[in-house]
């Protein structure tokens, strides 16, 4: 499971994939002293610096402008034909 969560990339949009991570490799975790308050009991596992390549950061953020004008133009056609 730390195999397949480190290994699946996500771009553009936060997620909790690096927390479960920091989860299940914690010592508590494989231990298995788990229980009701675990992430209370670990918020330190929660709030650790995410690390985001800026290339990761620079495509997500040129592909969702380019979604967004992609949509507006197909958004002015649609009403262009409903007139």
């Amino acid at each position: 499971m730390i195999g397949a969560l480190s290994d699946y990339q996500i771009a553009g949009v936060k997620t909790t994939r690096q927390f479960c991570r920091r989860i299940m490799q914690s010592a508590a975790w494989q231990e298995a002293r788990l229980s009701t308050h675990f992430v209370d009991e670990h918020l330190e596992l929660l709030t650790e610096e995410a690390n985001v390549p800026v290339e990761a950061a620079a495509v997500a953020t040129v592909l969702l402008q380019k979604a967004r004008f992609l949509d507006s133009r197909a958004t002015m056609w649609c009403n262009r034909r409903n007139t």
